[in-house]
């Protein structure tokens, strides 16, 4: 079974995601793995490199401040960059997922439901957290200002738009609850998985 596991930056995906692992799932956290595929997938190398041009590369890995700092004040160009590395990283989820198949794999990721590739997956849920909580833990886990944070909050859908589309939501609000309701959740994933 594949579940997809998203929320906006700072809602809680990780803390929950691990709470799913600890039970019993796979965890797929969807940003690490596009980041190897990016440092080591030859094609997704040269698609970023005609992108980015050569500087998108220092010492043959992967400059992340410098695509970071450049996609979330474009818009069109964060839409460039997923566009390419999304089909990517579906077929390695996708190998992933072969490799389990009697498991329950749950793929985190902030912008799933941006795309068609929520259909790829069983069911999806959502993990929804008021923004001044969210920036604070952000601020906390990465040392970011607020103004980059905000332009990351600007360039993923809200709560009330991934809610839409998800078919359950959880409350990130208080991630000890949250981890609760991972709980009854997993069992629930479990008799669909078998």
């Amino acid at each position: 079974m594949k579940v997809g596991l998203t929320g906006g930056i700072g809602s809680g995906k990780t803390t929950l995601l691990n709470e799913f692992v600890k039970l019993g799932a796979v965890g797929y956290i969807a940003d690490d793995e596009a980041r190897m595929l990016m440092n080591n997938h030859p094609v997704l190398i040269a698609k970023i490199k005609g992108i980015f041009g050569a500087a998108a590369y220092e010492n043959g890995a992967l400059n992340r401040s410098l695509i970071s700092s450049m996609i979330f004040e474009d818009q069109k160009l964060l839409e460039l960059v997923n566009n390419a590395v999304r089909p990517f990283v579906y077929q390695h989820l996708l190998e992933v997922s072969k490799q389990y198949p009697n498991k329950v794999v749950i793929y985190e990721s902030a912008i799933l439901l941006e795309s068609d590739f929520r259909k790829s997956f069983d069911l999806v849920i959502t993990i929804n957290a008021n923004k001044a909580g969210r920036v604070k833990r952000v601020e906390k886990r990465n040392g970011w200002n607020s103004q980059k944070i905000e332009n990351i909050l600007n360039s993923q859908y809200n709560d009330q738009q991934r809610s839409a589309l998800a078919d359950l939501t959880i409350d990130g609000n208080n991630l000890e609850k949250a981890k609760v309701e991972v709980e009854k959740m997993y069992k629930s994933f479990l008799k669909k998985a078998t």
